[in-house]
Formats: C-alpha cells, sequence, structure tokens
C-alpha cells in the first residue's frame, strides 16, 4: 500500500521545496528542524507531511508514515538529514518518471512526441525556451503538470 504513494509523496516533496529562486531543499528542510540539529525527528518529519505535504491519515496512516520514515532513513540513526531525503526522492522519482512519470503509457507519450514536433514544424519553429520560461512561474526550470498543460494548451496550441 505505502510503495504505492510514493510517487505521489515524491511529488509533494518536491513542489514543497519549490521557492521563489527555485527549489532550495535546505530552506524547505529547516522550516521542520525545530531542534535545529540538522535532521528530522519522527515527530518533526510527521508534522511536516500533515502540514506541508497536507497528507491527512487518511491519505496515509500513521503506521505508513513511520514505515516511510524507516525507509528514507538508511543509516538507520533515528533521524533523516537532507541528503537521505535527496536520495530517496530521486530514487523515487526517477523510478516513476521511467515508468512516464503521471503513469503515462509510451504510446500516449509518443503521440504526445508527435504532436509536439508537427505544432513545431507547422508554426515554423518554436521558441521553446520562450514558452516554456512564460509558464515557469517559480523560474525553477520545470514545469508541474498543471503549466505544463498550460504550454500544451496555450503556448502551443494543442
Amino acid at each position: 500500500a505505502l510503495q504505492a504513494k510514493l510517487p505521489r509523496i515524491c511529488k509533494r516533496l518536491q513542489a514543497a521545496a519549490y521557492t521563489k529562486g527555485g527549489i532550495n531543499w535546505e530552506k524547505t528542510f529547516q522550516r521542520h528542524d525545530k531542534s535545529n540539529d540538522g535532521s528530522l525527528q519522527l515527530h518533526e518529519f510527521r508534522t511536516a507531511v500533515r502540514k506541508e505535504l497536507k497528507l491527512t491519515p487518511a491519505d496515509l496512516v500513521d503506521s505508513d508514515l513511520s514505515m516511510l520514515f524507516r525507509l528514507i532513513d538508511t543509516n538507520r540513526s533515528g533521524a533523516i538529514d537532507v541528503d537521505e531525503l535527496l536520495a530517496f526522492v530521486d530514487k523515487h522519482a526517477s523510478a516513476d518518471a521511467a515508468s512516464g512519470g503521471m503513469g503515462l503509457h509510451s504510446d500516449v507519450l509518443d503521440r504526445m512526441r508527435n504532436r509536439l514536433r508537427m505544432a513545431d514544424r507547422e508554426q515554423g519553429g518554436v521558441d521553446w525556451e520562450r514558452v516554456f520560461g512564460t509558464y515557469d512561474r517559480f523560474g525553477a526550470g520545470g514545469l508541474p503538470l498543471a503549466e505544463f498543460r498550460c504550454v500544451l494548451r496555450r503556448g502551443v496550441g494543442l
């Protein structure tokens, strides 16, 4: 059950790390490190998951939250440091991306690629950097799904 929730949890972790200047894991981490010891204890992690990620006990029961904590705490210190958190997100976000990200099948991704190429040709070449930059509100160099949809619909006309 927890395994199926990992991609969603990682996406929420990534979204929580966005700041005006881009992704800032340290700042996000420090916001929840109430003991200022450079790590998150289980109670600090629980608060972060509930308040920052907005995952209620209905979304992630406490036993799964504790299991998630142990999964991230790879050195078994009883606390999570920022490197462990980043390693966890990288591992599970890249696994999700390898399977098509939002659960998209390869045929759907292929159709999207083809439509983007056709739009590029039909419009005589699209300045993709300008189009994406217009919608990259956080200046992070990446787009959340909602912003990507705006690019496809408004910026490219798909």
